[in-house]
């Protein structure tokens, strides 16, 4: 948040949300866990999210965005509304020290399509960026390895 400008040492940051708008800058930061526990999430936030290939991510939104109108309209309506939509991923809160992990920033995404309502199903693309996804059986339990390259996807 800090880099954003919502965040100093004199003032933190009041986000508490997987989504966080910073509307001055025309900004929305789009914070997900991907393994989530229902130690650490109440039913109504256990949001499916996954990225779909290298370059799409599927996220749902809050359960009260509506393609029709607000929030939901919003993400339809990012590129005619020149919003800048960033994704930051983490693949769970906690590590087995139970320490909070951090987010990868993965960058800029554009809508790319919706399904659905209460929440929404969105695709977005990443660009700059892909995910390379790797399982890794470790012990009992698989560690989501995200690794970030610089490539454009466009091309």
């Amino acid at each position: 948040m800090v880099a954003f400008g919502d965040s100093t040492f004199d003032k933190k940051s009041s986000s508490r949300e997987g989504v966080f708008n910073l509307s001055k800058l025309n900004i929305e930061l789009l914070f997900v866990t991907l393994n989530k526990s229902d130690k650490q999430f109440s039913p109504t936030t256990m949001y499916h999210d996954y990225a779909i290939t290298p370059s799409l991510f599927h996220w749902q939104t809050q359960n009260s965005a509506k393609p029709i109108a607000g929030k939901g309209l919003s993400y339809i309506q990012q590129k005619q509304n020149n919003k800048t939509v960033i994704l930051f991923v983490r693949e769970q809160s906690k590590d087995e020290n139970g320490r909070t992990m951090g987010f990868v920033n993965f960058g800029p995404v554009e809508f790319i399509k919706y399904e659905g309502s209460q929440p929404m199903d969105i695709t977005w693309i990443l660009h700059g960026y892909y995910m390379d996804i790797t399982w890794i059986l470790h012990g009992s339990y698989c560690i989501l390895c995200l690794h970030i390259y610089g490539m454009n996807l466009q091309n």
